[in-house]
């Protein structure tokens, strides 16, 4: 199961924005945020997965709100570990 813990790494000029880690199991597998400045309709919450870009495997994406970014992390999030770097 997928959990988010509130994470700001970022200056804090963007501190008012919601930045999450995304967790499996306890373990940190991506980070969902709210997008900087002014994100293009649907692009409201980017999401990123750590490391490097990896053969086959999308590494980030956009949603228009929180659920949507986090069902679309979901899937790709979980196969990620699957995949050698």
């Amino acid at each position: 199961m997928l959990t988010l813990r509130q994470f700001n790494i970022g200056p804090p000029v963007y501190a008012h924005l919601l930045d999450y880690d995304v967790l499996e199991d306890g373990q940190s597998i991506g980070r969902i945020r709210e997008e900087r400045d002014t994100p293009k309709p649907g692009r409201e919450w980017f999401w990123p997965l750590p490391g490097a870009h990896r053969a086959g495997v999308l590494t980030w994406g956009y949603g228009a709100t929180l659920d949507a970014a986090k069902a679309a992390f979901a899937p790709i999030g979980r196969r990620s570990r699957t995949v050698p770097y």
